[in-house]
């Protein structure tokens, strides 16, 4: 347990300066300069100061949920821009993100429920896809992006260390004199917000999501083995965020390019492999994939990856993590954390964001 609060306050230090909290406008905006609008920092939100308490009424379940594959969104990335004015063309994206949540909504309730993550290939269009995308290679030509951190527990020290991971950029989408920088994401995090989180609240027994408070992260991995250690998204102490979701932005993907997302999937009594490894199921970063899960709960990790081929090969995701209401819906399992980083050494327990 000191090692965990150790954690959560080296991490609060970095995500309260690199990771803001979005608030949406609550209702549709007249400027492009309304999305995406940050207004506070860190992870937790305008919310009464309760003790946590475990959410109630879940199931503990293993299995691989098969990937959701949906009719793939109308195009808004290609289309005749010169005969559609600015505003059209935002509505137009956002109201693409609103009919794919409008169709996969009740399949990714109903494996969170079950598996503790959903996946939907094809959730939006490609050309929705190859538009935000390229936005997001501005931004790492145009020198908008960092080197990732995270924090680890060390062993020997009995101390955390922040460390920045190999080969990792990442920036947030802060909105207002920004926006024009990545509108169709900005778009896109307003419009998944807003839409899956009633849906899910409805279909969830003890969910409560803001489906206006947020926060975001674009990250690329360039290759040559970067990667993500084994963390929580979500360790507590204030932080609000309780469901991540990711959308990768890949042009393709081939085995030899590796970066698969690992899930440490549920279970009680479940051996290692031959590796050492707890039962886990490796997904690829398929361009327009769709990989939710529960922020507090669920253990990841990502596999190294390689870009032998360049920037096309560069692995994109973009992250919104979905807040909750009430610092009571954030979960801790103890005996899960033990199985996990019990014998983590000098990795430690590690926390990302």
């Amino acid at each position: 347990m000191r090692r965990r609060a150790l954690l959560v306050l080296a991490w609060s230090a970095i995500t309260a300066a690199i990771l803001p909290t979005v608030r949406m406008p609550a209702s549709r905006p007249t400027s492009p300069l309304c999305c995406g609008l940050a207004c506070m920092s860190g992870f937790g939100g305008p919310v009464k100061s309760k003790a946590p308490k475990k959410k109630k009424g879940k199931a503990n379940k293993r299995g691989t949920p098969p990937p959701q594959r949906g009719t793939p969104a109308a195009p808004t990335a290609r289309v005749q821009a010169s005969a559609m004015t600015a505003e059209e063309v935002r509505e137009a994206h956002m109201a693409s993100i609103r009919r794919a949540v409008d169709r996969h909504a009740g399949s990714i309730a109903d494996h969170l429920e079950e598996h503790g993550y959903a996946v939907v290939d094809e959730f939006l269009s490609s050309d929705a896809v190859a538009t935000m995308r390229s936005e997001a290679a501005a931004l790492l030509a145009g020198g908008h992006m960092m080197p990732s951190q995270s924090t680890r527990y060390d062993e020997e020290s009995g101390t955390v260390v922040a460390y920045e991971k190999n080969n990792v950029l990442s920036t947030n989408l802060r909105g207002g004199e920004a926006y024009h920088l990545s509108p169709r994401m900005h778009e896109y995090c307003v419009a998944l917000v807003s839409s899956l989180a009633p849906r899910l609240n409805v279909r969830l027994s003890g969910v409560d999501l803001s489906d206006t408070l947020h926060a975001n992260k674009l990250a690329v991995c360039l290759g040559d083995g970067s990667r993500y250690d084994k963390h929580y998204d979500n360790m507590g102490d204030g932080d609000l965020r309780k469901l991540t979701a990711l959308l990768y932005l890949q042009r393709s993907w081939t085995d030899a390019n590796g970066g698969c997302f690992r899930m440490y999937t549920r279970g009680e009594g479940l051996e290692p492999d031959g590796d050492g490894e707890l039962p886990h199921v490796d997904l690829p970063p398929l361009g327009g994939r769709l990989l939710v899960f529960w922020a507090d709960e669920m253990v990841h990790a990502v596999n190294p990856s390689q870009a032998s081929g360049g920037e096309d090969e560069h692995r994109w995701a973009l992250t919104v993590w979905f807040q909750a209401t009430d610092p009571q819906g954030i979960s801790f399992d103890a005996e899960m954390e033990q199985r996990h980083f019990a014998d983590a050494g000098t990795s430690g327990l590690g926390v990302s964001g």
